[in-house]
């Protein structure tokens, strides 16, 4: 089956969206790789499922109502509609483009429990606005828990409005996936279902594995033994095959926060005159049985609330802060430099975002050798919550001899974030061939070796486009190699020069 969606590789649908690429398939439904050109990123990801009578309209239905939902953890549907390719039809919608999702990342290794509920976060926040407007995910699983810049988010294509077909599962409970709750078997989509689905696969992240006798008749559930005992009882919960006794969303997120996932059993009433006369009063009445706290003068206090608008201390040292800002500003403005300038030591030279433009022009001193630059998770500051193309760490300017035709001027690491640097095992590298005009600037880049992950391949190629190098004799095009190592600890990139033998190899 894979074989006949890859030959769809190259048609285009609608005229607007080329299937360029197949990235994944089963035997109902494959995922292309595609382009926009309206959009920024232009790269998409479209979905073709064969037309089955009787489920077009419900199918599109479904999809185009997706298409309205804004939310940061859930995955956008951009259109949806028919197309027909090779005398077949289908349904095609159109998706945000994800570099990752938690499947891939299984493959590799575990998550560790404060990963796992770091990604419970989204994923839980996601749940809360679909079961909130009456709406369930309906397709909870690794694949479908996606990475996308910085944030996750949940694939849309499945979101649909929660329906109470249920039965007890106990018909065709074994056919039914692992991800759906039993009750699915009557056709059921609800809000207990998507916990179910978030039981399963926290268990994956944690183990690699699912937990046995998910739909056995009459059996238990066994969970992994290596899940933490943090997350057994959360993950029994949401199993439980009864579906109101699943946690809801706002329990499980009190739980995330680290709250108990049990609500607190109700307080004991107070014992007052009217409660004693009306259990007397009552005919059913066997036993009065009071129970009542005496609470000693030391331990009467002001109500919480009143304390937390009216504690004096915070107010204070709120005034002292503002106070300093004012006479900070006061002394910097009044000595004619800005607080940056202050702080820089004299001798420091200012780091312009990106280098100047080199002259042409062959200068009497050249720029000394250039070392791999490394970034760091500790000394990103700011910097880490800006876009990985538009951060670097430019080396000074300087104008340099032909001789030097391969020192790098300004090099561009990228910043890899914290949800993507933690995924990384041993060392990931990339190498990017890039083409160097006479000024020194990049006006090609391909991969040479993109490495084991598109995501870090992307990163590589958007970096190395923005490096710049000391400029050559007129005319001279020079072919450069650069380097990336990815680790968990930072980014080091370093660029040399191929030479005419090389690339003849």
């Amino acid at each position: 089956m894979k074989a006949a969606w890859a030959s769809l590789e190259g048609h285009t649908i609608g005229g607007v969206f080329p299937l360029i690429r197949l990235l994944g398939s089963s035997d109902r439904s494959a995922v292309f790789l595609s382009s926009a050109a309206t959009r920024t990123p232009s790269d998409v990801v479209l979905k073709l499922v064969p037309a089955v009578a009787g489920q077009v309209e419900s199918l599109l239905a479904r999809w185009r109502a997706a298409t309205s939902l804004d939310h940061p953890h859930l995955l956008r549907l951009f259109e949806a509609g028919e197309c027909e390719l090779g005398g077949q039809r289908y349904l095609y919608s159109v998706m945000e483009y994800a570099e990752q999702n938690l499947a891939q990342l299984l493959e590799h290794r575990v998550l560790a429990p404060d990963e796992v509920r770091e990604m419970l976060g989204p994923i839980l926040d996601a749940l809360a606005f679909l079961h909130d407007s009456k709406r369930v995910q309906g397709g909870l699983k690794p694949s479908n828990v996606l990475v996308v810049g910085e944030q996750l988010k949940l694939a849309c294509d499945a979101i649909g409005p929660a329906s109470n077909g249920v039965s007890n599962g106990s018909a065709g409970a074994t056919a039914l996936s692992p991800y759906l709750p039993p009750e699915a078997a009557g056709g059921g989509r609800s809000t207990a279902g998507d916990i179910w689905a978030l039981g399963v696969v926290t268990c994956e992240a944690l183990s690699q594995r699912r937990p046995a006798g998910l739909h056995a008749v009459g059996g238990g559930i066994a969970l992994p033994a290596d899940i933490p005992p943090t997350f057994s009882e959360m993950i029994s919960k949401c199993l439980s095959r009864k579906p109101e006794d699943r946690p809801d969303v706002a329990r499980l997120q009190a739980w995330q926060k680290g709250g108990d996932l049990e609500p607190a059993s109700p307080p004991e009433p107070e014992a007052t005159a009217a409660n004693v006369v009306q259990a007397a009063a009552s005919p059913t009445s066997t036993r009065l049985v009071i129970r009542a706290k005496l609470i000693s003068q030391d331990e009467v206090t002001e109500p919480v609330e009143l304390r937390a608008h009216w504690r004096p201390v915070p107010l204070i040292i709120a005034g002292v802060a503002l106070l300093a800002i004012v006479a900070g500003g006061f002394y910097f403005f009044s000595s004619g430099k800005t607080p940056a300038e202050a702080d820089t030591p004299a001798a420091a030279p200012r780091v312009a975002a990106q280098a100047p433009r080199p002259q042409a022009a062959a200068s009497s001193q050249a720029p000394a050798s250039q070392a791999p630059v490394s970034q760091t998770p500790g000394s990103q500051g700011s910097a880490s919550q800006a876009p990985a193309t538009n951060a670097s760490i430019p080396a000074p300017a300087a104008r340099a001899t032909a001789s030097d035709a391969s020192s790098a001027i300004n090099e561009v690491i990228p910043v890899v974030p914290r949800s993507a640097s933690q995924t990384i095992r041993g060392t990931i590298r990339v190498s990017v061939r890039v083409i160097v005009n006479e000024d020194g600037h990049v006006i090609a880049a391909t991969s040479e070796d993109p490495g084991p992950s598109r995501y870090f391949e992307r990163l590589s190629l958007d970096a190395a486009k923005k490096w710049t190098f000391a400029p050559a004799a007129a005319g001279e095009k020079r072919l450069m190699r650069v380097k990336f190592n990815y680790a968990r600890s930072g980014t080091t990139a370093k660029a040399s020069p191929i030479n005419a033998e090389s690339q003849a190899k």
